[in-house]
């Protein structure tokens, strides 16, 4: 089990050192996408599989803001160091539309 553990932290030090060394479009591409999986896969285990509730609510808002740092860095050379706070302002962005369309109902 251990091993195992340490083969995923090596994968996500990969991830995370990659990208800015080599400005590859397709490693970019490809660590993204897998971050923004990661991240959405880990809020459904805690959310669906610990609290046994089923809500899609948690998965949307951080699967907008990883897109969107994806896409800002894809297509608008943010760097990588930036790219958390994108995320946090694209998140915000989903957050105050779901706000507005809630106190619309």
């Amino acid at each position: 089990m251990r091993k195992r553990a340490l083969r995923w932290a090596a994968v996500f030090a990969a991830l995370a050192i990659l990208p800015p060394l080599t400005n590859s479009g397709p490693i970019l591409v490809t660590s993204s996408i897998f971050s923004v999986w990661a991240a959405i896969n880990l809020m459904w285990v805690l959310v669906w599989g610990t609290a046994g509730l089923f809500s899609l609510a948690t998965m949307t808002v951080v699967g907008v803001g990883g897109y969107a740092a994806a896409f800002v860095s894809i297509n608008y050379g943010v760097s990588w160091a930036a790219l958390p706070f994108v995320g946090i302002l694209g998140r915000a962005r989903h957050g105050a539309a779901a706000r507005a369309t809630c106190a619309a109902h």
